[in-house]
């Protein structure tokens, strides 16, 4: 909820779970049940004036979710391959070098456990 500093507007950030048209009903409801919504956070808050509440989808738990599920993806696709069919894992860098010696380079090879 953002509130304005007079205290007089608040933005009510409200999530839905369901379809676009379940969401849009939700907050329609909300809407219109605002005044008598204002009236209990008057009378719980005991505030001279309680604000003026405005609802506000927020789809910031489906955008999470779906970052969640994405991050899983990969993981759920390739536990059941055969392991000759499974891709490498990403290659980890070996540097090695010879600190203060002069004429030698450090050089990066792949450690052997990722050698194909």
């Amino acid at each position: 909820m953002d509130v304005t500093k007079d205290l007089r507007d608040a933005k009510v950030h409200v999530s839905v779970y369901g379809s676009p048209a379940e969401q849009q009903a939700t907050l329609a409801a909300l809407t219109r049940a605002g005044g008598y919504l204002r009236g209990e956070v008057g009378r719980e808050v005991r505030m001279k004036f309680a604000p003026n509440l405005v609802f506000i989808l927020d789809h910031s738990v489906e955008r999470g979710a779906n970052m969640d599920a994405a991050i899983r993806r990969p993981v759920t696709l390739t536990q059941n391959w055969p392991a000759s069919e499974r891709p490498a894992p990403p290659p980890v860098a070996v540097v090695t070098a010879s600190a203060g010696k002069p004429g030698t380079e450090a050089r990066m090879e792949r450690p052997p456990a990722f050698a194909r």
